[in-house]
């Protein structure tokens, strides 16, 4: 039997739900959809209209979804999934995309990622937009399955089963210091490492687990003095003090490549690790994810 809310529902008006949603913004969306906003305007009347929900509501900062919206996203990206299945065959044309992104990068990635993939936005899709983020520890999953995160990059250390992932690369841990450093002048000992002044960096916490478990099977725990936010403060502070840092080898060579800083093999066997990416298995054939699963994969795996 027809469902009276959606019989007379056009395409368009489920892309601006789904576009609203994702942006939480009319005005984005209708800029994303390439229409003006007096008729997003409209079409978002139509459909509270036939729902008998506000759908969005709006807030001092954006749009919030009703919980009839969030239990509607679902079924709606399944609609467009296999609407824009139906001309799976015609050729993807990035060109024509002008959507908006939102991709949650690991803080240690995104020197190496951000600017080849504004590169590459600019040559194959210039009215693409995006934003980055950090993730959270339950890897978006909520955000992925919803569309408002296109991606999730990072290390797969607690990720949930349901996401989709793929490897990118893989890394291991070494240490950071400034090359006079009185450590620097000798082969690194396991118990200089221990006694030493830690360095580490919020997005590193839960990757630092590996190096937790090696030091406590060899009966030692390090002293982290300081945590900081973000890299962007890690090589000023190694610099101007005693502090050393494990961090992953491709970040270290980055932060050694001003010359102040020199890069130290660990005394003791570290488990290595892979970074990845993730997504919601509801996406699998979203031609414009995938486009931008493959230019991620392009960047991070060149280095």
């Amino acid at each position: 039997m027809p469902n009276k809310n959606t019989d007379i529902l056009r395409i368009g008006q489920f892309r601006l739900f789904k576009e609203i949603y994702e942006q939480a913004s009319l005005q984005g969306a209708a800029s994303s959809l390439n229409i003006t906003q007096s008729s997003a305007s409209k079409q978002l009347k139509l459909m509270r209209e036939q729902f008998g929900d506000d759908l969005f509501v709006r807030t001092s900062a954006d749009m919030k979804p009703t919980e009839k919206a969030t239990k509607m996203i679902g079924n709606v990206q399944n609609i467009l999934n296999e609407i824009d299945g139906l001309s799976e065959n015609d050729a993807f044309e990035p060109a024509f995309l002008t959507t908006h992104f939102t991709v949650s990068v690991a803080d240690e990635l995104q020197c190496f990622l951000i600017p080849k993939l504004m590169e590459r936005l600019a040559e194959e899709a210039p009215n693409v937009r995006l934003s980055l983020c950090l993730h959270d520890k339950d890897y978006d999953a909520k955000q992925l399955e919803d569309g408002h995160i296109k991606l999730v990059l990072a290390v797969n250390c607690t990720a949930p089963e349901h996401l989709t992932q793929s490897r990118i690369y893989s890394d291991d841990f070494v240490c950071l210091m400034r090359k006079d450093h009185h450590l620097n002048h000798q082969k690194l000992e396991l118990q200089n490492y221990v006694d030493a002044d830690h360095l580490s960096v919020v997005s590193l916490m839960e990757l630092s687990f590996y190096i937790e478990k090696s030091l406590t099977s060899h009966g030692f725990k390090r002293r982290i003095k300081l945590i900081i936010p973000t890299f962007i403060q890690a090589e000023n502070i190694l610099l101007y003090s005693d502090h050393i840092l494990t961090c992953p080898r491709r970040m270290a060579k980055q932060l050694a490549s001003h010359g102040g800083l020199a890069i130290v093999e660990l005394p003791m066997q570290v488990q290595s690790f892979s970074y990845f990416q993730f997504w919601h298995q509801r996406y699998n054939k979203d031609p414009a994810r995938m486009w931008l699963k493959g230019m991620v994969d392009d960047i991070l795996g060149a280095y």
